[in-house]
C-alpha cells in the first residue's frame, strides 16, 4: 500500500509512504514519524491521531433519516 499523507495545519506537508497493508496502524504512526522528525518533534507516534481522506466517494444512499436536537441526520450505506 503507498498511502499519501499530510499534516494538518501545515502548509507543503503532502508526502507519501510505502508501507505493507498488513502492517498494524501503530507500523504507519511510526513511518509518518520517522519521515517527518521535525514536523513532528515532541510528539510521540502512539499520540498520533489519523483520519481517513478519500478523493472520490461513492454515491451514499440515505437509509434512515432521523432528527436529533432539532437537527436531520441521515445514516445511509455506500452504493455500487
Amino acid at each position: 500500500m503507498k498511502p499519501f499523507c499530510a499534516i494538518v495545519d501545515e502548509a507543503g506537508s503532502p508526502f507519501d509512504l510505502d508501507i505493507d497493508d498488513t502492517e498494524p496502524v501503530s507500523t504507519l504512526k511510526k513511518a509518518i514519524k520517522a519521515k517527518n522528525q521535525n514536523k513532528l518533534k515532541g510528539v510521540d507516534a502512539v499520540d498520533m491521531k489519523l483520519f481517513l481522506a478519500k478523493r472520490k466517494q461513492k454515491k451514499v444512499e440515505a437509509k434512515e433519516k432521523k432528527e436529533e436536537n432539532g437537527e436531520e441526520k441521515w445514516r445511509g450505506e455506500m452504493a455500487d
